[in-house]
C-alpha cells in the first residue's frame, strides 16, 4: 500500500493530532493508523482517476481529511445513523466514520469510479460501519429505507445551499439535522434558500464560521434543523433541484 507522502507515519499522526485538537476533536492511535491507510489508498487509486484535487500529503492531511473531520465538531452527542450526501472519495463521511466508530455513515454518490474505490476501502481497511450507496441523492431520498431515517445528513462542497437542502432533509428524521460544509460565500445563499428549507420542513439554526486546522482558510458550517415532514413531492427527479437553482441565480443576477 502506497504511503501518503514522504513523511514517517510518525509525522502524520503529529500533524493530524495537532489539527484535530484545534478542531476539538480527539483522535485515537487505532483511527490515525487507519486514516493513514486510508490517505495511501486515496494517494494510489488518485494515480487513476479524480478523486480529489490534490494527492500531495500536505494537502491531503489538511484540506481533505482535517477539512473532514470537522464535521464531528458540529454533530449532536446522540447521533448515530448520518448520511454524506455527495461523498465522492469518503470525504467527509469515511474519515468521520474512521474517527467515530460509534456513529454509522450511507455513503452516497452517483459516480460507479466513485464508489468502486468507496468499496474498496470499506473491505480493505474493514470498516464496519459505513454503507455505500451508488445512486442519485434524488433517488436516495425517495427510498422508504433511507427516507427520514438519518440523525444527521451532511454534505461538503455539493452545490448551493437550496439544492443541498433538498437532497439532505428528505434523508433526516424530524428532530434531526442537516449540516452543510461549505466556504464564505455561502452566506450569501442563505437568504435564497430559506424559503427551499422551510418548504422542506427545516429551519436554519446557525451559520458556524471556523478555520481549516493549521491554516488561515475559512469554512462555515451550515446547521439547518429538521423539525417537520418533508412533503411527499421532495426530493424532485434527478436534476431538477440544481437546474432551477442555476435559474433563480440567473433571473437574480440579470443574466
Amino acid at each position: 500500500m502506497a504511503s501518503p507522502g514522504p513523511t514517517d507515519f510518525t509525522a502524520w499522526a503529529d500533524l493530524l493530532t495537532r489539527g484535530a485538537t484545534e478542531l476539538g476533536v480527539t483522535v485515537g492511535h487505532d483511527a490515525l493508523r487507519r486514516l493513514w491507510e486510508y490517505a495511501g489508498v486515496l494517494q494510489e487509486w488518485s494515480r487513476r482517476m479524480n478523486l480529489v484535487g490534490s494527492s500531495a500529503p500536505g494537502l491531503t492531511a489538511r484540506v481533505h481529511i482535517l477539512d473532514s473531520m470537522a464535521v464531528l465538531r458540529f454533530l449532536p452527542a446522540s447521533t448515530r445513523l448520518c448520511a454524506d450526501v455527495g461523498t465522492g472519495a469518503g470525504l467527509p463521511g469515511m474519515v468521520a466514520a474512521l474517527v467515530a466508530p460509534g456513529t454509522h455513515w450511507a455513503l452516497i454518490d452517483a459516480s460507479h469510479k466513485r464508489c468502486s474505490f468507496l468499496s474498496h476501502v470499506q473491505s480493505a481497511l474493514q470498516v464496519a460501519n459505513v454503507t455505500v450507496h451508488c445512486a442519485r441523492a434524488e433517488e436516495i431520498g425517495r427510498d422508504p429505507a433511507m427516507r427520514e431515517a438519518h440523525d444527521v445528513a451532511v454534505s461538503r462542497a455539493v452545490g448551493p445551499l437550496e439544492v443541498v437542502a433538498e437532497y439532505c432533509l428528505p434523508l433526516v428524521r424530524v428532530g434531526g439535522q442537516c449540516l452543510a460544509l461549505k466556504g464564505p460565500a455561502v452566506e450569501k445563499e442563505v437568504g435564497a434558500a430559506s424559503a427551499a428549507i422551510q418548504r422542506l420542513g427545516g429551519r436554519m439554526r446557525e451559520v458556524v464560521q471556523y478555520r481549516l486546522p493549521l491554516g488561515d482558510e475559512e469554512r462555515r458550517a451550515v446547521v439547518i434543523d429538521k423539525i417537520g415532514r418533508t412533503p411527499d413531492k421532495f426530493p424532485r427527479r434527478a436534476g431538477v433541484a440544481a437546474k432551477r437553482a442555476r435559474e433563480v441565480d440567473r433571473r437574480r443576477r440579470g443574466v
